[in-house]
């Protein structure tokens, strides 16, 4: 079951096309010796979620391969500016906080350190520019004797972000559960934006519309059998690179940013350490489903 409640940790579910600023990492510094610190998360304008710990081995998820760092600290930092924040220990590996000003468009980097372990820091990210959807259309389709449901809407393309996420999911009462979706044959761009996450290569700078089917029945914990959902929650928004290429190497069926999972760590761009932090710019959309 997927909850909107641990968003990007969109990771770090969320999240390759191999173009990138010389300072992200793109690849597992495994020459490493002993401890390290590790560094996953992410941040946006309203909110920042980090997990650190330390391990030995890279290529173990963080959620299982963590074990305590003594006294961690951590910082966040803007590009060629005098902004500095403090992070809270939340508890003995989160660090959280809400709105401490950061702007979307500029670049920040967290920074981390630990007792008796090598300091380690992510690149300068860049927080993209929110996005809106635009004419939003809902309309039922009698598709193979199921209840189908087609979204369309329409996005203007600027020039940040770059990259972008896009998820479904259904929900009955307080229960949420990731929806599979998929394009019509006849939809405008066809894959160029067929996965969760896609970049604008096929839409650059122009006002584009995206179409979408989903079915809103699926099987919800307390329920006996298929039950037509009340809502579907579309996610969509502008993510860092570094969210586009640590997903695209996540296995495919890591849906509804449940965040955001800890995944097994085939990316990094943490320097002297392991993990993955990038920014997003996600919002959620509800849309009731008509019975």
């Amino acid at each position: 079951m997927k909850t909107l409640a641990r968003p990007i940790c969109m990771v770090l579910s969320l999240l390759l096309f191999w173009q990138c600023d010389s300072d992200v990492t793109g690849k597992l510094q495994s020459d490493y010796a002993g401890d390290r610190l590790t560094l996953s998360g992410f941040f946006s304008v309203d909110t920042i979620s980090l997990t650190v710990g330390k391990s030995t081995d890279p290529f173990s998820p963080i959620e299982r391969g963590e074990l305590l760092a003594e006294n961690p600290q951590v910082y966040i930092e803007e590009e060629g500016g005098t902004f500095q924040f403090k992070l809270t220990l939340s508890d003995s590996v989160h660090f959280n906080a809400g709105k401490i000003g950061l702007i979307a468009g500029k670049k920040y980097r967290i920074v981390a350190s630990a007792e008796n372990l090598d300091a380690v820091a992510s690149n300068f990210i860049q927080i993209p520019d929110p996005l809106s959807i635009q004419n939003l259309t809902f309309k039922n389709l009698p598709v193979s004797g199921r209840i189908t449901n087609e979204l369309s809407f329409d996005i203007q393309d600027g020039s940040n972000p770059d990259y972008y996420f896009f998820d479904i999911a259904i929900k009955k009462a307080n229960l949420l559960q990731t929806a599979p979706f998929w394009v019509p044959e006849d939809g405008i761009l066809g894959n160029c934006y067929a996965t969760f996450v896609f970049t604008d290569l096929c839409f650059n700078g122009k006002k584009t519309n995206l179409t979408y089917r989903v079915s809103p029945d699926g099987y919800f914990k307390g329920f006996n059998g298929p039950q037509v959902a009340d809502s579907i929650v579309i996610r969509f928004g502008g993510i860092s690179e570094e969210a586009y290429r640590s997903q695209r190497a996540m296995p495919v069926d890591d849906g509804f940013i449940e965040g955001i999972n800890e995944p097994p760590l085939t990316y990094s761009n943490i320097k002297n350490g392991y993990g993955v932090v990038f920014s997003h710019s996600l919002k959620d959309y509800t849309i009731p489903v008509s019975k």
